[in-house]
């Protein structure tokens, strides 16, 4: 499993209301952990306790023992209040953040999923209908529409929706890959990595992953431009998408290791191959 390295407390606040802005629901225990979180850096007063004593003072209640009694309560007071600043301040966000992926890793993340996934699929079969009669962006707009079918135009009309519907569910589940904040997919730094996209990791389903992810490595133009008209679409389950990515890491590893075997002599002058490593990212070393 790939570690927490690059998310903090604002990027859980962020993945929540993601998953809030595409339709879905942000299961219990991750707004459990968020709002204990908020209960917690809420700022908390320390009492004044000069104002008790001047105000003994002044009904003529003060006494030695009175005092002693009053500054021992603000002292116990301020050592509480420093503790939950420091903890605040210092421990809790990180513990928080690190609950907060777990319960992603436990099955949170394909509970967000689940529930985005009808909207996802709609949307992507409309899309899917609006490529066979709408013609790719080097065609001109208006020789398109000059002769439409009415199913054609409807399709047209809509299709900035329907991206839009992609588009805020794909950050959701980009959070999720390997560059994302919270990632549930271990990166193969040996491999050519920055050419895959996260979005297509867990939303592309076209032949391979290279070609599903070139399209989101540039911006995003809209309409006929966008990516997600370009690509087929599918929303993967987390495992689905970590089996995505081992193909690829394999297909990786067998390159950096492809060629002849690497010799080696032994002491009585024999030639042989050194066997090449097994390549753990291939199905059946993964199973041992």
């Amino acid at each position: 499993m790939a570690l927490l390295t690059n998310a903090d407390i604002a990027a859980a606040r962020n993945l929540v209301a993601a998953v809030g802005q595409a339709g879905g629901d942000v299961p219990q225990p991750l707004t459990n952990i968020l709002e204990a979180e908020a209960l917690l850096a809420r700022p908390h007063p320390i009492p004044n306790p000069a104002q008790a004593i001047v105000s003994c003072a002044a009904d003529g209640s003060l006494t030695e023992q009175r005092l002693d009694e009053l500054i021992e309560s603000a002292a116990r007071a301020q050592v509480i209040a420093n503790y939950r600043a420091d903890l605040r301040l210092n421990t809790s966000a990180r513990l928080f953040v690190n609950a907060f992926y777990e319960q992603l890793q436990s099955g949170a993340a394909d509970e967000v999923l689940s529930g985005l996934r009808p909207a996802f699929t709609n949307a992507a079969e409309q899309i899917s209908a609006a490529r066979e009669v709408i013609p790719p962006s080097g065609v001109p707009a208006e020789q398109f529409l000059a002769t439409p079918s009415q199913a054609a135009v409807t399709l047209w009309k809509q299709l900035p929706g329907l991206l839009a519907t992609i588009t805020r569910v794909a950050a959701v589940a980009s959070a999720f890959g390997p560059k994302g904040h919270f990632p549930l997919i271990a990166t193969y730094a040996q491999g050519d990595g920055h050419l895959l996209h996260d979005v297509a990791i867990f939303c592309a389903n076209g032949p391979s992953l290279e070609a599903d992810s070139k399209p989101f490595l540039h911006p995003d133009r809209g309409h006929r431009d966008s990516p997600y008209f370009r690509v087929p679409l599918r929303l993967a389950t987390v495992a689905e998408a970590v089996e995505r990515y081992r193909i690829w890491a394999e297909g990786q590893r067998e390159m950096l290791h492809a060629g002849p075997a690497t010799k080696w002599v032994d002491p009585q002058g024999g030639m042989h191959d050194q066997q090449k490593p097994e390549n753990p990212y291939r199905a059946t070393a993964l199973a041992k």
